[in-house]
């Protein structure tokens, strides 16, 4: 067995998989056979990654539902995973010696008290946090005592009313009282306010699911006799087939870090975006991750080329085209060793576009080697074809030779170009002349090493206004002047990539109170610094762009945009 220690990941697998890792709390363990009043236990859901129902001293924040204490399911043990459980309506410490154990059975009423917070299991009418049409669950009460809204019936699934509720083995449902809804945990991630950990709802649909069944883990009761856990193991098809599900399920479930980097299938064979390591100005050391462009889109072209040559070759060979000794080995090494790594490239590449999960750059290396030997054995094929087509000439035997050089020379040098992304980088970024990646691009508005990151697309533009902006002193001034007039002008800034032109760009420009007679004039585009004013008495016009012949005027109403008169 592969995974035989227990880590801190236990709690994404089922209580039965724990039983068989060492230095797990379950493993080799004996605890009480059927739950008891009074007993402190664990409830687990049973479906994979949900984790443990779990509360702890936090309050859901203003506007979500009630401001009650938060109540969710964790992956990890934690102490605030512990719940007591007792009687609906008493208060009487089911634990005393004076009073004989009363197990609990199908059917009966309940209240769940978390154990470090007194606070009891508590749903109502309020609206769940995430999911629509379910409940709110909160912690509710003061040293257990709450109201009926903490009542739950306790259900064992395919039992009949009476019968005892084993630990472990029991497939339970908590049904709410008061609303009829069933307790249960959607799977969706709460907000930072609710410290990342998974929803718990209370559904008012019936209908059995995974997500609303739970068993008892932990039990923890000094009146009751223990039982060994041994007979719980599950066989080893069982073991990996779990273990196999809940990392799909984990890796489904990742999501995207703030100022990440993340890409979609479709960018990876163009190279259209890396992914950055470090830095994101010019004071730091900048780590870029980008393939070699020359290796990339040759790797692109060569799967096209592929599968041209190969439909053309395959049809021939159909339809009884008798080929030269030479050319059909060679066809036959381009069909079978190409089709094989180019199955490769197909099992490792498309998958992807079926995922939910955060997906990066890297991911499509493996695939990327696959399409780097079709290219070698593409490449070699036609290259040894054309020296046997030229035998003929005195220099046909070079021909292999020259090609394969020629590639191997154009990744070097591509290299060479890149090669400061790779190891690092200090220094002014990409739009500055004076930096080792100035002018390469390899796509629109997009360059290498900007403040905004390889390949974000605008981040040079933007950046050309903003420095613009920072350059005139008189803007500067006349902003302080009036920041609502600003706020009110910015709506109306035109896009500067509708205005190409050598002149420098700036934003909207207010004058002076003076004369601007309650008028925001743009300067964008082909507008020239200054040149401001209208002849007297006659608003002021856009001069380029989509709304060029417009003036704007201030209304009642705001800001409006109106076309001139002639």
């Amino acid at each position: 067995m592969v995974l035989s220690k227990s880590g801190p990941g236990d709690g994404f697998f089922s209580s039965a998989f724990q039983a068989r890792l060492s230095g797990n709390n379950l493993h080799n363990a004996s605890i009480p056979e059927h739950l008891a009043y009074g007993s402190v236990i664990t409830v687990k859901n049973l479906r994979m990654a949900i984790g443990y129902l779990h509360s702890h001293r936090h309050l859901y924040p203003e506007g979500i539902g009630a401001r009650q204490q938060q109540v969710t399911t964790y992956l990890h043990k934690d102490y605030n995973n512990l719940w007591i459980i007792k009687k609906h309506n008493t208060n009487s410490d089911p634990l005393d010696p004076s009073f004989p154990v009363e197990f609990v059975r199908h059917g009966d009423i309940i209240r769940l008290e978390h154990k470090e917070t007194s606070r009891n299991l508590h749903s109502h009418y309020h609206e769940a946090p995430l999911t629509r049409k379910h409940y709110q669950v909160t912690g509710y009460g003061i040293n257990g005592t709450g109201d009926s809204n903490d009542f739950w019936r306790i259900e064992v699934v395919n039992r009949k009313f009476g019968n005892r509720i084993k630990v472990l083995r029991s497939r339970i449902r908590l049904i709410h009282l008061v609303t009829g809804c069933v307790l249960g945990s959607s799977g969706k991630v709460l907000p930072k306010w609710g410290w990342e950990q998974l929803e718990v709802t209370c559904t008012p649909y019936l209908k059995e699911t995974l997500n609303s069944i739970w068993n008892v883990e932990d039990h923890i009761n000094p009146k009751l006799p223990n039982i060994s856990l041994n007979v719980l193991q599950p066989s080893f098809p069982e073991i990996l087939l779990e273990s196999h599900m809940v990392m799909i399920r984990g890796n489904s479930g990742l999501k995207p870090k703030d100022n990440e980097f993340t890409s979609k299938p479709w960018h990876w064979p163009i190279n259209y975006q890396g992914l950055r390591f470090s830095g994101i100005n010019d004071t730091d050391f900048r780590v870029y991750l980008l393939g070699n462009p020359v290796v990339w889109w040759l790797n692109l072209l060569s799967i096209a080329l592929y599968l041209l040559s190969g439909s053309i070759i395959a049809i021939a060979i159909q339809r009884g085209a008798q080929l030269p000794a030479e050319v059909a080995g060679l066809s036959q090494v381009l069909l079978r060793g190409g089709g094989q790594v180019l199955l490769g490239w197909t099992l490792h590449y498309f998958p992807f576009f079926l995922m939910g999960r955060v997906l990066y750059f890297h991911h499509y290396f493996p695939a990327m080697l696959f399409s780097s030997m079709l290219t070698g054995i593409l490449w070699d094929t036609l290259l040894r074809l054309c020296a046997w087509g030229l035998a003929s000439w005195p220099l046909a035997r070079g021909i292999h030779v020259v090609g394969i050089l020629s590639l191997l020379l154009g990744t070097a040098y591509s290299f060479y170009l890149f090669h400061p992304l790779a190891y690092g980088m200090v220094g002014p970024l990409a739009q500055d002349p004076r930096s080792p990646m100035a002018g390469l691009r390899t796509s629109q508005e997009s360059q290498l090493g900007s403040s905004t990151g390889p390949f974000q697309p605008g981040g040079s533009c933007l950046r050309s206004l903003k420095n613009s902006a920072h350059q005139d002193p008189a803007l500067e001034v006349q902003r302080e002047r009036n920041p609502a007039l600003e706020r009110a002008g910015r709506e109306l800034q035109l896009r500067p990539q509708h205005h190409r032109t050598t002149e420098r760009t700036a934003p909207l420009r207010l004058l002076p109170r003076a004369e601007r007679r309650g008028r925001w004039v743009p300067e964008v585009g082909t507008w020239k610094a200054g040149a401001l004013k209208e002849p007297e008495g006659q608003p002021p016009r856009m001069r380029a762009g989509p709304f060029a012949g417009h003036q704007v005027v201030a209304g009642q109403s705001g800001w409006r945009r109106e076309r001139a008169p002639r």
